[in-house]
């Protein structure tokens, strides 16, 4: 989806009217599919009044949807969680522990069950956590490379096949480190897009209510090269409110660079707005944001991404102190999930503002962990193919990063420590 004119920064979304990504609906529909049957063959079991008709008839219905599951461009077919740590002076560490996939992230409700049982994600590890004998100790300098093949992540199968990584850190210190850079960086190039790292981090996650998500608002600060194709969203007047009285956030999408300043990390976006001036960190056209002045409790998904490069995709590099410092403060404001897009060419950048539009923005119902793990899966996908077959790696795929919070407090609390 196509975002705002140059004088279109903040923007309404108007829940009746969403559009929905292209397999969300469909996906939506196998889970729940999954999870009704699973639901009446319990209650049947329960009751004890299951006939064989009804047996075959709720059997039939699971195999139906499993079969539709192997053709959704989003599975999930493994979940591992690695804890991290540097032992001593010079080194670091990586450890398998014990990982129970999306039951650590949605809890263990029928919707899980239903579709773990249809194959959307794994089953067993729900109950029975993969734990193998894999650790290994790295100097940190030279850049570390682990050697994963100890995990058994799946080998073939395209990027169809996600895997779920959990990083997990022993102490605040190992936050800054660039951990998927170390863990990732030994896979083959056309692995690294299905290999979905992300780091989870405590307390309560905002889940809105049907009415409140559709009054919710997605809201896009940066680059003018990006435009509005529909006419489903409407300015907010005013120019930024305070946090207390504005609605909760669907999205909030800032291209921009980060700023440290006495009074914290601010983002630097490109504005030509009539209040734009020049400031301390800004210059004339640019507008530094305050994350303060966003409704962070109430808000699904934090997207920071990088300015537009010319040329290939490129890392963070010596941005990244900067966008983790944002990152952890936004998180630390109580926003569900944040992604982190590294400098992309305009059209590549413009084409993952889009598909986050549609994919979290764009839905009739707030994003679960899953969904947003999806969007993650296809901006790596959007990464990993405008990178040149000849380049020096996959770094940028692997600095696409994602901070996830567990969506209900019934959810395993083995999280990432976080500094303040």
């Amino acid at each position: 989806m196509a975002l705002p004119a140059p004088d279109s920064r903040r923007l309404l979304i108007s829940g009746g009217r969403d559009i929905v990504a292209r397999w969300g609906p469909a996906g939506e529909l196998v889970t729940v599919g999954g999870g009704a049957a699973a639901a009446a063959g319990i209650s049947l079991a329960t009751l004890g009044t299951a006939d064989a008709g009804t047996t075959i008839a709720v059997a039939a219905l699971l195999i139906l949807a499993r079969i539709v599951a192997l053709w959704l461009p989003y599975r999930l077919v493994k979940a591992r969680a690695i804890k991290v740590s540097q032992p001593r002076e010079g080194t670091v560490g990586a450890e398998a522990v014990p990982s129970r996939g999306v039951r650590d992230l949605r809890g263990l409700g029928l919707v899980t069950i239903g579709g773990a049982l249809v194959g959307r994600w794994p089953l067993t590890s729900m109950f029975v956590p993969w734990h193998g004998p894999w650790a290994q100790v790295l100097p940190s300098d030279p850049a570390p490379a682990f050697d994963l093949h100890g995990l058994r992540l799946p080998r073939r199968g395209g990027d169809r096949q996600l895997v779920m990584l959990e990083i997990r850190m022993d102490s605040a210190n190992s936050l800054p480190s660039p951990w998927e850079q170390w863990l990732g960086s030994s896979v083959p190039h056309e692995q690294a897009p299905a290999l979905l790292w992300y780091r989870r981090v405590s307390g309560h996650a905002w889940a809105p209510r049907r009415l409140e998500w559709r009054n919710a608002d997605a809201e896009y600060y940066g680059t003018s090269s990006h435009r509005k194709t529909t006419n489903e969203y409407q300015l907010r007047a005013g120019g930024l409110e305070s946090a207390e009285k504005v609605p909760g956030l669907r999205l909030l999408h800032m291209v921009g660079t980060p700023v440290p300043t006495r009074a914290g990390w601010r983002f630097r976006v490109a504005y030509t707005g009539e209040s734009s001036t020049p400031s301390r960190g800004a210059e004339a056209g640019e507008r530094l944001l305050s994350f303060e002045s966003f409704p962070l409790k109430r808000t699904a998904l934090a997207v920071l991404q990088a300015d537009p490069v010319d040329g290939p995709p490129q890392t963070l590099a010596r941005m990244r102190s900067g966008f983790m410092g944002c990152a952890t403060d936004l998180l630390d404001g109580g926003v569900n999930a944040v992604l982190v897009v590294p400098p992309l060419p305009d059209d590549v950048a413009r084409e993952v503002a889009e598909t986050v539009w549609k994919m979290v923005a764009g839905r009739r119902r707030p994003p679960s962990p899953t969904a947003v793990l999806q969007a993650h899966a296809q901006v790596k996908r959007l990464v990993a193919a405008a990178l040149c077959p000849e380049g020096p790696g996959h770094g940028p795929v692997l600095d696409v990063l994602l901070f996830l919070r567990a969506a209900r407090s019934g959810a395993s609390d083995q999280t990432t420590e976080r500094s303040t």
